[in-house]
């Protein structure tokens, strides 16, 4: 906390405690819609961000340096609604605590006229300023920056949200060698029917962003992770989604860096398409077709899948699994689906929820069931193993040794037993 020479007179006082709790020090950064501050907190002596609600075109400091003041009738009620906002913002914040490395929430209240969370405090840089800084990077190390970015994008679909906002600035590089995906202003749920409301970052943006009445889902955020990745390796942004719709004056990544592996330009081709039915669907596919590896937490797509297929999964149907059978098969034994069997693949993902996209798919109002409940993996040794996706109530494992909760993110050798969630669905393992 060292005090910043030129600090924004918007700011609150350096040293001003916030809450009785907050010690405020250097601002970590500014927009239009709030201020982000470095502070300690003097009750445990650590040192957090807090994030300060100020959209400078509705608001003022009040005489006192530290009271937010709407500048007239009019910006109060527009304030109101950003308050609205901001606070969705927390909340899905709070929802997403399960999720591997999304910023850590520790609180949130009203102060001072306006709102504040408190997050953990990430000692780093962007991916953004690190390119500004140093120009585009090679692959081998840019590798290792989207790997952990991509498993958390993966796991904010599985949990039916995207983040709409991947770019270089929201990419977090920790001096301890951790990525963070950052700032979740606009993330939305996409599993809902409808379109959602339009939200465009200028050349990272899909063209389906650029609507309120287009569809949404994973493959948006797919869209604008590939130009990231893009911008990275070239220095350069491609033209505005809108503008290659019509004429797509796009250059492929070969011209401009030439020398990559073949997978590379491939995969981006794929994932930057404009319409988003010709474009890779899901991050596991763009994790497998950019690496040839099976995403931590994800399944290993048919490669002959990166874009959209004609027809749909039917809820309570699921997908049919892909390549050779394991020769182990799930039963259930009660539930929605007593009586049905499936063969289980070799070597790859199965998953049960109530994700339209799940092998055995639950119907969505189903209570007790997750959207990505379960994955089973069959090895070639006859093993059936089974990992418990941050489901909200678990998923019991019945084995003659006893009966255990699978803890989450972890796999289990389930060969023969019986698994159980949800109010009475159970499944055998054979």
């Amino acid at each position: 906390m060292t005090g910043n020479k030129s600090r924004s007179p918007q700011a609150l006082p350096y040293g001003y405690t916030l809450h009785g709790q907050y010690q405020i020090g250097d601002v970590l950064g500014q927009g239009g819609f709030g201020i982000t501050y470095m502070a300690r907190d003097v009750s445990s002596n650590r040192m957090v961000a807090v994030k300060e609600l100020f959209p400078t075109s509705q608001v003022q400091r009040g005489p006192d340096k530290v009271t937010v003041l709407p500048t007239s009738q009019e910006s109060k009620q527009s304030f109101e609604k950003i308050k609205a906002s901001f606070s969705k913002e927390t909340m899905m914040l709070v929802q997403l605590q399960d999720v591997r490395d999304v910023v850590r929430l520790y609180h949130a209240f009203l102060e001072n006229g306006t709102s504040y969370y408190v997050m953990e405090y990430l000692d780093g840089t962007t991916l953004g300023k690190k390119l500004q800084k140093d120009g585009p990077m090679g692959w081998q190390e840019l590798s290792g920056i989207v790997k952990p970015i991509m498993v958390t994008l993966g796991r904010l679909h599985a949990a039916g949200v995207i983040h709409r906002d991947v770019s270089p600035d929201n990419i977090f590089l920790l001096k301890n060698g951790q990525r963070k995906l950052i700032d979740f202003g606009n993330v939305r749920s996409y599993s809902q029917d409808g379109a959602m409301t339009a939200y465009v970052k200028g050349n990272f943006a899909p063209w389906e962003q650029f609507s309120s009445v287009i569809q949404q889902g994973p493959y948006t955020d797919v869209y604008s992770l590939c130009v990231t990745i893009y911008y990275s390796l070239s220095g350069k942004l491609p033209p505005k989604a809108t503008e290659r719709y019509t004429t797509d004056s796009l250059i492929p990544l070969r011209k401009l860096r030439p020398g990559l592996p073949e997978q590379v330009y491939k995969a981006l081709d794929h994932g930057m398409a404009v319409k988003a039915a010709n474009r890779t669907q899901k991050m596991d596919q763009l994790y497998y077709a950019l690496f040839g590896e099976v995403m931590p937490g994800g399944g290993k797509p048919n490669t002959a899948s990166y874009v959209q297929q004609g027809g749909g999964v039917s809820i309570g149907g699921g997908a049919k699994p892909q390549g050779p059978a394991s020769g182990r098969v799930l039963r259930c034994q009660s539930g929605q689906f007593a009586g049905r069997a499936w063969n289980l693949p070799l070597e790859q993902y199965f998953t049960l929820g109530r994700n339209p996209e799940c092998h055995v798919a639950y119907p969505p109002t189903t209570k007790g069931v997750s959207r990505v409940q379960l994955r089973l993996y069959a090895k070639k040794d006859g093993r059936v193993l089974a990992c418990d996706e941050c489901s909200t109530y678990g998923t019991i494992c019945v084995s003659p040794n006893g009966k255990s909760q699978l803890q989450h993110g972890k796999w289990y050798d389930v060969t023969g037993c019986l698994l159980a969630f949800g109010g009475q669905e159970q499944y055998r393992i054979g």
